[in-house]
């Protein structure tokens, strides 16, 4: 597949091409209140309000009211002949205003549903969201019950829809929007807490110490642009030798390079290669058992584990396999 680039900024979804702020973020969200009736009747679930019929409701962004006492502009409105909801939403840790939500309460007063309320989508999710939400706001405004949603809530709710959701376009657009959240840092990615096993050979580097005591005595890894290397940097590097796991490492940072002497001054010219990444290192994690290699993972094969697993296992080998037995059951709850 084609890279597609808006400045310099990577578009890996559709829903990136709004951007990422609080505002953008509604929007992905309202759309998928349109385009998939599982999602819409699990968020309005979510909600605490009833149940309606998707093709008779009206999904309002921003709208926008000129008369003073319905002044005021809400993020998501769900109206229908039963529900009424106004959803405030907010991209960081912060909560509403009081006085924000109060603006709206004419409008709710006028509808003519018998199910009207104020929605929070909010960062925080569980018993946290609903402590600060009544602590700042109440339970009700102005008889209106006050309900907060987690965008941890919307991601549970966007992968139990991809499991009963049955339109080929809505399914599309679920699995958007979970990668879009991903990536906006909303959402933890089943593959955050991966690591990427490598083997160290013990001969003499191009910077004049051995290939596996570089991580210790440097601090750092490099690693070459193309494939068999992953196009983005892992989050974790494992080092591999003398036939077990010898330490996991947090990538710390990381600094494309046209040719080795540009990041690793004093390099010996003969070695010089790019183009290449240069991952700066964290502590040295280490096992508190012995964790071989096991059969089947030659010398040179890299291995993308989960770190739980590669810490827990008896062989990378092992922590392989139930890695790849995780990934299998994410593709098929639509997550992969």
């Amino acid at each position: 597949m084609a890279e597609l680039t808006q400045g310099k900024r990577p578009l890996s979804t559709v829903f990136d091409l709004l951007g990422r702020d609080e505002n953008d973020v509604t929007f992905a969200i309202g759309w998928l209140l349109r385009e998939s009736p599982e999602f819409f009747r699990l968020f309005l679930a979510a909600c605490g309000s009833r149940s309606t019929l998707h093709e008779s409701v009206l999904v309002r962004l921003q709208r926008h009211e000129r008369e003073e006492e319905l002044a005021g502009i809400t993020d998501i409105e769900i109206v229908s002949t039963d529900v009424h909801v106004v959803v405030e939403a907010k991209r960081g840790w912060e909560l509403p205003a009081k006085a924000q939500l109060r603006k709206y309460v004419p409008r709710l007063r006028r509808s003519k549903t018998g199910d009207r309320r104020f929605v929070v989508l909010t960062r925080r999710s569980g018993s946290s969201a609903r402590v600060m939400v009544e602590e700042a706001l109440g339970r009700s405004l102005g008889g209106f019950p006050v309900v907060p949603v987690g965008l941890t809530d919307v991601t549970r709710i966007t992968r139990q829809a991809l499991r009963v959701e049955r339109g080929a376009r809505p399914r599309t657009f679920l699995r958007e929007l979970l990668e879009y959240l991903e990536g906006a840092g909303y959402v933890q990615s089943h593959r955050d807490s991966r690591v990427l096993v490598v083997s160290l050979a013990s001969g003499m580097s191009e910077i004049g110490i051995p290939h596996d005591q570089i991580p210790y005595e440097r601090g750092f890894y490099w690693y070459g642009a193309h494939s068999p290397w992953p196009k983005e940097p892992p989050k974790y590097f494992g080092f591999r030798f003398h036939g077990r796991l010898q330490s996991i490492h947090h990538v710390d940072d990381t600094q494309p390079f046209g040719a080795f002497h540009e990041v690793v001054p004093g390099a010996k010219k003969k070695y010089d290669w790019g183009p290449g990444v240069l991952a700066r290192l964290g502590p040295a994690i280490r096992p508190d058992h012995v964790v071989k290699t096991g059969t089947g993972l030659p010398f040179g094969r890299h291995a993308e584990v989960d770190i739980d697993l590669l810490l827990t296992c008896n062989s990378i080998q092992e922590a392989l396999a139930k890695t790849k037995k995780r990934d299998r059951l994410a593709r098929e709850q639509g997550l992969a």
